[in-house]
């Protein structure tokens, strides 16, 4: 299991927000996008335990951190980490359907990936869910 110190320290502000904004009392879908050790998404589910979390991640060493924090904490609300591409369209993403998710989080991945990424991701995959 990898560990980010910026995670840790971030991690329970993000919680937070989070909690002033989603619904807690009825099932939620989620995908993290670009969910980099796994430390946030483990956080976040056991927190909020109404919400089923898809981590999601380009980088093949963070998908084994994902995959050990899941087989630890063994937390019936996180799926198995998928492999995702943020520069490609959503129709790309594995087959996850916009309208089949609730919640979509992104943390830290703006800043050190490639324009083309936030391009995608926010042209294509946010005009769906927000038309």
């Amino acid at each position: 299991m990898l560990s980010a110190a910026a995670a840790e320290r971030n991690k329970d502000p993000i919680l937070s927000v989070l909690r002033d904004i989603v619904n807690t009392e009825r099932p939620l879908q989620a995908l993290e996008i670009s969910s980099g050790t796994g430390q946030h998404v483990i956080h976040f589910a056991q927190a909020l335990r109404n919400i089923t979390w898809l981590p999601s991640e380009y980088d093949r060493q963070s998908l084994a951190s994902i995959e050990a924090y899941r087989a630890h904490y063994q937390l019936h609300n996180v799926k198995p980490a998928i492999h995702l591409d943020a520069s490609q369209p959503h129709q790309y993403w594995g087959g996850i359907q916009p309208e089949s998710l609730d919640l979509v989080l992104n943390i830290n991945m703006i800043h050190i990936s490639p324009l083309s990424c936030t391009e995608v991701r926010l042209l294509n995959y946010f005009s769906i869910m927000c038309p």
